[in-house]
């Protein structure tokens, strides 16, 4: 009896993992689907945004910051199609895919922002929803947008960073 109720259960977790991993890939694909989809996310989550700061205020570790709006551009110069432009989003600290970036192309989109936070996580996705990089860029002082140029051959080998 014994050995019989530990293969069950090995097997039923082995099942419950992998249910878990087919979940995973489906909802990335998602994501990358449509770049209507995550307009609508992302205008979604500004709006929750203006709803929950109606007085542009936003609590962040027991200190009030000003919350304005930004433009984040991304310029695509590395010889291969981006499949999803993705950063941390300032407010709710989940990230959020703003779009496709084909090469030598441009994507800008809107943002709110935390006036005062330094730091701007992004992730490049490729065409089929797999992380290519993850970094961190330095925004000190962002008060109107951010713009960042990925560049090189076939790779993102040079990441230049403008801050207005």
């Amino acid at each position: 009896m014994p050995k019989k109720l530990t293969c069950t259960l090995l097997l039923l977790g082995t099942l419950l993992l992998t249910a878990c991993s087919i979940n995973h890939r489906v909802n990335d694909e998602e994501i990358g689907g449509s770049s209507a989809a995550v307009s609508e996310d992302t205008a979604s989550v500004n709006q929750e945004a203006d709803s929950s700061t109606s007085d542009n205020t936003a609590v962040s570790d027991n200190q009030s910051s000003k919350v304005i709006d930004i433009k984040i551009t991304v310029i695509n110069l590395c010889g291969v199609d981006i499949g999803g432009f993705a950063v941390k989003d300032a407010l709710y600290g989940e990230q959020v895919v703003l779009g496709d970036v084909p090469n030598e192309k441009s994507m800008t989109a809107s943002a709110k922002w935390i006036q005062g936070k330094d730091t701007l996580e992004w992730a490049v996705y490729n065409t089929n929803m797999e992380l290519v990089t993850y970094a961190e860029s330095d925004v000190s002082n962002i008060t109107e947008s951010v713009t960042i140029t990925l560049s090189g051959d076939r790779d993102i080998e040079v990441v230049d960073v403008e801050v207005k």
